[in-house]
């Protein structure tokens, strides 16, 4: 899964972004903040038959970023992204693999 801050630039930098285990089992919850703008969705998952599935409802819903779905060779719920923390920042295009960061516990 990619996040790309729906302004690019120095206006799209300094989003964060948490993933965390979601409310129900085996979903997410994201956290997207910036500055005042604070944002979060909870039980979504890697599952494009899901009515939360986390591209179609970031799409939908986000006023901060974008997802884009990177086709992982695993299948649900093992496809969800991992818990992890980050700031989006530099250059034209700000992006977020969340599978290629640490886990953090």
């Amino acid at each position: 899964m990619e996040l790309t801050a729906r302004k690019i630039g120095e206006t799209g930098n300094g989003i964060k972004i948490k993933v965390e285990n979601g409310t129900a089992e085996n979903s997410v919850r994201l956290s997207i903040v910036h500055g005042s703008v604070i944002e979060f969705f909870d039980n979504l998952v890697m599952d494009p038959k899901s009515k939360f599935y986390l591209v179609k409802y970031v799409n939908e819903h986000s006023k901060l970023v974008t997802a884009k779905d990177l086709k992982s060779a695993s299948v649900f719920p093992k496809n969800n992204p991992i818990v992890a923390e980050v700031e989006l920042k530099g250059g034209k295009i700000l992006v977020l693999q969340v599978r290629k960061l640490m886990r953090l516990h």
